[in-house]
């Protein structure tokens, strides 16, 4: 039983542009066989005239020789139909468009990129220039003319085919584009801080990769979803469970927040309702070219309902919180039961309700069998120095007989034990217990009474 309603509420006076409540994953492509294939997709940007792909890459596989090249997205059938972004040897990408007349244009950076990082790439095509983009910088450039008319050419992800020799990925993709518009400088710049706006009507085809769970089981999943439409990909090879060849945690942009949420709670992150932990997004229009993204980390806060019985004596473990006793069989709480140790005289099951760090949780109910009996049936006792350091002395205001003496820590464990033939005074030496809250047993004459003390 735990409940928190938090609401996330950002300073800003522009309106929500789009919220996309899941997890910033990215997929993972083992370099051996994963990849993505959208049928037929070139019929969302044939006949155009200008054309953009964009994607986040991870890139591992220091590439040095052909055959082993890593092709990051795009369209390739070798005829008629190419535009796609490749790492080539010595770690240079190559940006390449092919048009309907067959005639070929490429690009090729000459700086290689870092590996084992995240980078922001592009291939933009105007008209008469493609133009390869890395971190929102312009790399490489050359000139191009003429369209793609072919509609039934697949897009592929994680892998560009040569011919019959596929050149497969290795690393982390994320944030895959394609637009039948070119892309500005400035806006190659903002999509290093901000994903693509679903919205934008130029916007052909996007996977944004936040599917599933980041390294757990997705072996039921099928497809990569089109954010924009209903050209999702097949995915092809992908192990689809643990840390590699699976949806994994992808790159992170925008401006960082976090909060917390209670177990089993609910949190409001601008009109959107969230129920667990996770990485979010939330997208805000500037009034610029730039939108602004704002990236939540929801945490689970911890409450420690654990409780420890000593007979009919319940402690709550949970520190520098609030605490309300409660009856199992009732569901009420006890009227004036708000301490951390609540000590019953009636048999039953009992519970506590603790509201620690904003949140508010119930421990398991704890079954009292036996009742110790009250005080005033046992003579008076007196126990010193409170709080004790070295040794531990007791005396009652009446000897009792073959008296059974224990001292028990939170959890029941007994620390010393004790039996005298006539009990009146005895002292124990409790220089080696550690810091903490104890009890005092004494069983006596058909009686049990429990005393606390702390250690410090």
């Amino acid at each position: 039983m735990a409940a928190r309603y938090a609401s996330l509420l950002l300073a800003s006076s522009f309106p929500l542009l789009a919220a996309r409540a899941s997890a910033q994953n990215a997929l993972d492509f083992d370099g051996i066989d994963d990849q993505v294939i959208v049928s037929a997709a070139s019929a969302t940007i044939a006949d155009s005239t200008t054309l953009s792909l964009t994607c986040w890459v991870y890139p591992r596989n220091n590439v040095t020789s052909f055959p082993d090249l890593d092709g990051y997205a795009g369209f390739r059938n070798e005829t008629d139909a190419d535009f796609y972004l490749l790492q080539l040897y010595n770690n240079n990408l190559e940006g390449r468009f092919r048009n309907s007349s067959g005639t070929v244009f490429t690009a090729t950076t000459s700086a290689g990129i870092a590996l084992n990082t995240w980078h922001h790439v592009g291939l933009t095509y105007d008209g008469s220039t493609i133009t390869i983009w890395v971190d929102g910088a312009m790399a490489a450039s050359a000139p191009a003319n003429g369209t793609i008319s072919n509609p039934s050419v697949p897009f592929t992800i994680g892998n560009i085919n040569f011919n019959a020799q596929p050149f497969w990925f290795k690393g982390k993709l994320d944030e895959v584009a394609l637009w039948h518009r070119a892309l500005s400088a400035e806006e190659m710049e903002c999509l290093g801080a901000a994903p693509p706006d679903p919205a934008d009507p130029h916007l052909a085809l996007y996977y944004s990769c936040d599917q599933g769970i980041a390294g757990g089981d997705n072996t039921g999943t099928t497809v990569l979803t089109d954010d924009v439409g209903s050209m999702d990909g097949a995915l092809q090879g992908f192990a689809l469970a643990g840390n590699g060849s699976n949806f994994v945690p992808g790159t992170v942009f925008g401006t960082a927040v976090s909060d917390q949420i209670c177990p089993g709670g609910t949190y409001d992150f601008n009109g959107e309702t969230l129920t667990g932990p996770g990485v979010y997004t939330t997208v805000f229009a500037t009034g610029g070219l730039c939108d602004s993204t704002v990236v939540l980390t929801l945490t689970e806060t911890t409450v420690n309902t654990g409780v420890a019985q000593n007979v009919n004596t319940l402690i709550a473990q949970a520190s520098g919180a609030s605490y309300h006793w409660l009856d199992c069989a009732s569901g009420s709480p006890i009227p004036g039961a708000t301490n951390q140790y609540y000590t019953t005289f009636v048999t039953g099951q009992f519970a506590v309700i603790i509201t620690q760090n904003g949140c508010v949780d119930t421990s398991a109910c704890y079954n009292v069998t036996t009742i110790g009996i009250e005080e005033q049936r046992m003579p008076n006792a007196r126990l010193w120095p409170q709080p004790v350091t070295d040794a531990l002395s007791v005396e009652l205001s009446a000897p009792v007989t073959n008296a059974a003496i224990r001292i028990a820590d939170l959890t029941g464990r007994i620390t010393h034990r004790r039996t005298m033939p006539q009990l009146s005074r005895a002292s124990f030496d409790m220089g080696d217990l550690p810091p903490g809250l104890y009890f005092l047993e004494i069983e006596a004459q058909g009686l049990r009474q429990a005393w606390r003390f702390v250690k410090e």
